[in-house]
Order: C-alpha cells, then structure tokens, then sequence
C-alpha cells in the first residue's frame, strides 16, 4: 500500500495532524484513482502512528439510499468500534427495547435492530446524536463517509430532488457545527462524481461548505518509480525500454491501472519462469493481455458505474459519444448543436460535465476529446466487439 498511494497519503494525514480547525473535505476524481483506499490508509496511519490521539470509522455508503441507511450504517459501524462501543450501547438503551433483555447484543443483531428502530421520524435526530457521541470521545476522529455519491445518486432515484435536498440540509449544519470543536475530520468521496449530479440538480450550494480535493492522475515520474518499486519488491529485473514503453501505452497513469498491469506481468513471468521483464515481454503482455482479455471486463465496469450514474436515457447517448470520439477526433461546438437536435430532451452538457468529470474526455476552447489513455484503446476494443 505504501509503494501505491505514499505520494498522495503523506501530505493528507500530515494536514489532518497540523492543521488547528478542521475542514470537511470532498475528496474527488476520475474512477480507478484509489479515492477508498487513500481514505483507509490515512485512517490506517492515524489508527497506528496516533492511537492516543485519534479514531477511525470508515462508513461504506454504497449499499445505502436513504438517509435512514446512512445513520443506521454510521451507528453500526460506531458500535463495532472499541473506542465508541460501549458509548454506543449506551446511547442505544434510551431507545431500543431489546437491550432491556439482552445485556449484550452482537454486532449482527445490533445491525437488524437499529434498522428496525430508525425511520423518517428519527433518523436526523438519532443522526445528531451519533455525531455529538463522536465528539465526546477524548480522542480526534477521522471519520469517512466512502461512496456518498452513490447515496445522493439513489436518493435522487428514489425520492427526486426532494430527498437529496433533505439530506444534504440536515448534514450540512451538522457538519458546520463539529468544525468549532475541532474533534472531527469529515471526509466524503465516492467513484461517482458528486459535483456534476447536484449541479444537475441545481444543488450545488448544499456543499459550498466543503472543501473540494480533486485527486489527479500520476506524473509520468511517479508512475515510473511505482513499477521500479514493485519489480524490485519481487526481485525482478525491469528493463528500462519495457517501462517506457508501458507508459507510453497509458498515457495517463492511474494508480489502479499501474497495479493492473505489474499483475499480468508477474503472473506471464511465473508461467514462463522469467525474472526480467524484456520490451518484448512488455509488449506482449500488454497487446494480448491486457488490451484483449482485459478489455471486456474492464470496460464493461465503467459501462455499469456510467449507466449508474447517467440512467438509462442518457447512458446509450454517452456511449454514442464515447464510440464516435475514441478514435481521436475531436468533438465541436458545431456538433454538439448538432447533437442537440437529435436528442431534445436530452441534457448533454450534463453528460459531456459526467465524462469529463470521470476522465474519459478533456475539454480545450468548448471542445472535447477522448483522452489518449488506456481506458481510450479498451474503449477502441470494446467499440470494435460491438460493431461485429
């Protein structure tokens, strides 16, 4: 983990350590960049290195669409925690009959019963309280709300604008209100991004509060150092030519994709019995691996978070789109005019925000391109197989 997300994880967990007031941080960036894994490893960090000092609760929202799931995964999550246990089993008497009979209640049925007992009526105010639980522990706590995207994605779904706004009106003043005492470090992030859906929804004042890190691609030097790192981990020669070359086939280095690719090498160099990693192994594995077995799964991934996050009358659109640009023609202004007659009631600068938004296109003067990367050569394969 250190090799991977060193470069990103120092500054973060030295800022939570320095900084005297704490910011609620929206933590953001195009899919595949690790936005989950940073989160757990400055947690992690902070768990290790400042256990005196600091707690760690990680909330995965991803199964959730409501706000009464995200206090209910909040206070499940809390209760599985040394340091919030026993607060939290006391907080929960007031209000959960079961825990006159039983003295102790396991974390499973500790999940059932919470959900029982929150409901519209309940959830902001039970919500509250976990937070003011939070602060009452000595310790600072990093507290991560991981995949809140997809929250506000299937509450809009579900409920409409309405929902999201109710949401996003009870979290942001409780938020704003543990800021003063400096006790917990929010951070929200998520593989979908959340800036384009609530501008859609004309919503973006609900989170001008947070403090916005847009979590960028690696440079190429970066990236070069992180496939030396890996081979020397393992004790493998990496000829200097095979890691030119990759970088020049990725074009934009994402971590996850790094990762990808030291994972098919070092499987072909254990089935051949090899110890280095020539330019022609590099080409090899990279032509019949990882762009043609590959590309199926991986794209058909981004396909599933993109019709996700676009729903199912802008998602044939964007793939339109993607299958027209991924060859590396530019598209205009001009087109887009175009475009918009074809498709009326279609929102397309939402869809052209999305695209951009989650790295599949660049914009320059109004017009946009499919970046040269790997996800663009995946994308030329999978076009391909759905032209047959």
């Amino acid at each position: 983990m250190s090799i991977i997300f060193n470069e990103i994880i120092k500054p973060f967990t030295l800022n939570l350590l320095s900084t005297k007031q704490m910011t609620t941080k929206l933590l953001t960036g195009q899919r595949r960049m690790g936005k989950s894994s940073i989160a757990r490893e400055i947690g992690r960090n902070l768990s290790d290195n400042e256990k005196k000092n600091w707690s760690f609760v990680f909330i995965d929202l991803q199964s959730c669409a409501t706000g009464i799931e995200m206090v209910a995964r909040l206070a499940e999550e809390m209760h599985k925690h040394p340091d919030f246990k026993t607060i939290i089993d006391s907080w929960s008497k007031s209000f959960i009959q079961l825990f006159d009979k039983v003295e102790k209640i396991s974390a499973g049925k500790f999940s059932i019963t919470i959900r029982d007992v929150l409901n519209t009526g309940n959830w902001q105010l039970k919500g509250r309280e976990l937070l003011e639980k939070i602060e009452s522990n000595k310790k600072r706590t990093f507290l991560v709300f991981d995949e809140f995207p997809d929250l506000i994605n299937k509450l809009n779904k579900n409920e409409g604008v309405t929902g999201v706004e109710t949401l996003l009106d009870w979290l942001r003043p409780e938020i704003q209100a543990t800021v003063p005492n400096n006790k917990i470090s929010i951070f929200l992030s998520g593989s979908i991004g959340l800036e384009p859906v609530l501008n859609r929804l004309k919503l973006m004042d609900k989170i001008n509060n947070l403090s916005v890190y847009r979590l960028k691609p690696w440079k190429r030097e970066i990236a070069k150092n992180c496939f030396k790192a890996l081979a020397n981990y393992k004790s493998i020669t990496f000829n200097n030519n095979a890691i030119e070359y990759l970088l020049d086939q990725l074009g934009i280095y994402i971590p996850y994709h790094i990762q990808r690719i030291w994972a098919r090498l070092y499987e072909y160099l254990l089935e051949e019995e090899q110890q280095i990693i020539t330019l022609e192994i590099a080409q090899h594995v990279f032509t019949q691996v990882i762009l043609l077995s590959e590309s199926t799964s991986m794209i058909g991934h981004y396909e599933d978070r993109l019709e996700e996050t676009l729903g199912i009358d802008n998602y044939p659109v964007a793939i339109k789109l993607l299958d027209a640009m991924c060859e590396g023609d530019w598209f205009t202004s001009k087109e887009l005019s175009q475009l918009k007659v074809e498709y009326p009631n279609i929102d397309l600068h939402y869809i052209l925000e999305v695209l951009v938004h989650d790295g599949y296109l660049a914009i320059n003067n109004n017009q946009w391109i499919f970046n040269d990367s790997l996800l663009r050569k995946w994308w030329q394969v999978r076009k391909n197989v759905r032209c047959l």
